[in-house]
């Protein structure tokens, strides 16, 4: 893998992207608008010998555990000349963004954020600048929230929540955990979100609705009641089309 310089003033806006599809384009392009830089980007191991980059990123063909081994080995090496910068970088682990985005259930995202965390990589925030926050906003940790965002007054997300482009979070609203919400979609007033659900492009919740855990909403539905844990809704009025296992 590429020997790249480490030290405690780089690792603090440097990133490790977790995987390396079309999903990465999107999170490179964020980080840099957080002031953050992606050095590199995480794939499964491979026997391809060719060298691979998105955007200018490099590929780098490892595992998160392997990773997180080499990377305290060079950032030891880098620091070898300072004691004391050795013992403050290595309380700091790397941070990691997960480049992954969601098709048609979020289970990828939920695995790979709870394997980072035990095995100790930090997951900070990227909020576009151009999200608009109302007073009383709070924010779980690991959270993309891309650009043209609202979120209102009151409005509570938790962690590892994906929030595309063009979304509306009405006031007091609640996303639970590892949520995705596609482009595009407007959640109204008191709209509650269970955990690993997938709202779909486009999508309507009106005022008060109670979607459970695990849910699929389809892209473009008017979603007017609520909808049980582990369900796949779509159409206007979102009705249900099959039974799903809660992610």
């Amino acid at each position: 893998m590429p020997d790249f310089a480490l030290n405690s003033t780089t690792t603090s806006t440097q990133l490790i992207g977790i995987g390396a599809g079309g999903h990465s384009r999107v999170m490179i392009a964020l980080a840099s608008r957080c002031g953050f830089q992606i050095s590199c980007l995480l794939e499964k191991p491979t026997t391809a010998d060719k060298e691979f980059s998105v955007d200018s990123v490099p590929v780098i063909y490892e595992t998160e555990e392997r990773y997180l081994t080499s990377y305290f080995d060079r950032l030891h090496r880098s620091n070898k000349q300072s004691k004391a910068n050795n013992e403050e970088s290595d309380r700091h682990p790397p941070q990691a963004v997960i480049c992954i985005g969601t098709a048609n259930t979020t289970q990828l995202r939920v695995a790979i954020h709870e394997r980072l965390v035990n095995l100790g990589y930090s997951l900070p925030n990227l909020i576009d600048p151009t999200t608009i926050q109302e007073q009383a906003v709070e924010i779980g940790n690991g959270a993309h929230i891309l650009s043209g965002v609202i979120l209102a007054a009151g409005a509570r997300l938790g962690d590892n929540v994906l929030v595309n482009h063009r979304v509306t979070v009405e006031h007091d609203c609640v996303v639970d955990q590892h949520v995705h919400l596609a482009s595009g979609v407007v959640l109204c007033g008191g709209v509650h979100v269970g955990a690993r659900t997938l709202v779909g492009a486009g999508s309507v919740v009106l005022p008060g609705v109670h979607i459970g855990e695990g849910c699929v909403i389809g892209a473009g539905s008017t979603v007017t009641r609520n909808v049980p844990a582990g369900e796949m809704v779509m159409g206007n009025p979102a009705r249900q089309r099959q039974r799903r296992h809660a992610a």
